[in-house]
């Protein structure tokens, strides 16, 4: 279930008041993001000092009065400068606080840095955060001219809670399997033939279609996603 405002209207005010009865999707939302913070845990523990710092730079950017936690109203303020248009919001707040405080500790800040900078996104049905599994349009995903790509929820998808020109949709784990499985034909394709059992076949993959949607578009997406996370996010956990 979801507690921030989508494109489409959203049920901010009819989620709020499921969070207040304690209903069994709210419960579910909750535990999902609590996972989400264990995930976040993981990589700032792993990363680089330096990226560590970058982290934390982030967090006490948001600490405006410097006391250790992030308050609702420092987190407005923080994600309306930043430009987190649509996380700018109480919904999002208090999922992020899993703790129930009211503030954000520092692992709920962390957690939500995570979020910012690996381009986790919200539902476009619903506005929710996209936990576990989510659905991605592939026309849009695939057309490097679109400035967002367009994703849903299993909730939203499942129901029809949105509206869209384009009718295919991909679940996560199926995009990334056929984002793989089409390097890997583009890897085939290019690859030139060995002269000899000992010739290397090693290359640099250079498309002569730089067009080629799918192509473009995974390396579009990767290119954005390890200008900001690169040594975070690929850091290996001894």
């Amino acid at each position: 279930m979801c507690f921030v405002q989508g494109k489409n209207g959203g049920f901010a005010a009819y989620c709020e008041g499921l969070l207040r009865r304690g209903c069994r999707n709210c419960a579910l939302y909750k535990e999902k993001m609590e996972d989400l913070q264990r995930t976040a845990k993981v990589y700032f523990d792993a990363a680089a000092e330096n990226v560590k710092q970058l982290a934390q730079d982030f967090v006490t950017e948001m600490d405006h009065d410097h006391d250790g936690v992030v308050c609702l109203s420092e987190f407005l303020s923080f994600t309306k400068v930043k430009g987190y248009v649509r996380m700018s919001n109480p919904y999002l707040f208090k999922q992020l606080n899993v703790s129930g405080t009211g503030k954000l500790s520092f692992d709920e800040a962390i957690t939500f840095f995570y979020i910012a900078t690996s381009a986790r996104p919200l539902c476009d049905g619903c506005g929710c955060l996209a936990l576990g599994m989510f659905f991605t349009c592939v026309k849009c995903f695939k057309d490097a001219g679109e400035a967002e790509t367009f994703n849903l929820c299993s909730d939203c998808f499942s129901h029809g809670n949105y509206t869209h020109p384009h009718n295919d949709f991909l679940d996560n784990f199926v995009m990334l399997e056929a984002m793989r499985r089409e390097l890997r034909q583009e890897k085939n394709k290019f690859q030139p033939p060995a002269t000899d059992a000992n010739t290397s076949t090693s290359f640099a993959i250079v498309p002569t279609n730089p067009s080629h949607a799918m192509f473009t578009a995974s390396y579009a997406f990767l290119s954005l996603f390890l200008l900001e996370n690169v040594e975070f996010m690929t850091k290996h956990i001894s």
